[in-house]
């Protein structure tokens, strides 16, 4: 059981907005791992746009890992889920074979989620996801976000960045404050009903 997803809960969010069960500006959902805060930045149709305030990272720590026999540099980073952010010029690794075992690691006896990250310029990263429980995924909220803080905090600074990953592209923030951002949107495709 995840503690919080951040895709997971802005869809949830939009699905609330798009059947009228809020119109306020602000939406607060609560997670496993807090109050997580919604914000509506935009509507076409059944897209729209949410930035969402995810807090402050619990912990953030830097890790040596035996993976295959070879020392692998970790940044440890709990977002509401934890996450290994590794560090890549390319992709061209088997990094889905080393997202597997550090998943696995008997570090994490919760187990991680493990996200890859090549720098494409001060403003932009590109990620690989490895989700725990799951495998390779497209997208991630708390994956991107914990590659954005990551590579903010190994660059001494604070700002916004664009995560890019294989099912789009948002926009994650670190401000002052230490609070966590991310932008994305949402297009609503279906609906469905449960029946007891």
């Amino acid at each position: 059981q995840a503690t919080f997803s951040g895709n997971g809960t802005r869809a949830a969010a939009a699905y609330l907005y798009f059947k009228n069960y809020w119109q306020q500006p602000t939406l607060l959902l609560e997670t496993l791992s807090g109050i997580k805060s919604f914000q509506i930045l935009k509507q076409d149709g059944k897209t729209f746009w949410f930035k969402t305030i995810l807090g402050k990272p619990s912990q953030i720590q830097k890790l040596n890992l035996d993976i295959l026999g070879q020392q692998v540099k970790a940044d440890f980073i709990d977002v509401g889920n934890p996450v290994c952010v590794i560090f890549s010029e390319r992709f061209d690794i088997p990094w889905k074979k080393i997202g597997e075992q550090i998943e696995y690691h008997p570090m994490f006896p919760s187990r991680t989620n493990v996200v890859f990250v090549k720098p494409i310029n001060e403003n932009e990263i590109e990620v690989r996801i490895w989700e725990r429980g799951v495998g390779e995924t497209s997208s991630s909220g708390t994956c991107s976000i914990a590659a954005a803080v990551s590579y903010l905090n190994n660059h001494n600074r604070r700002g916004e960045i664009a995560v890019k990953a294989v099912g789009g592209t948002t926009i994650a923030s670190w401000d002052d404050n230490d609070l966590m951002c991310i932008t994305g949107k949402v297009d609503l495709v279906f609906c469905g009903v449960f029946f007891d």
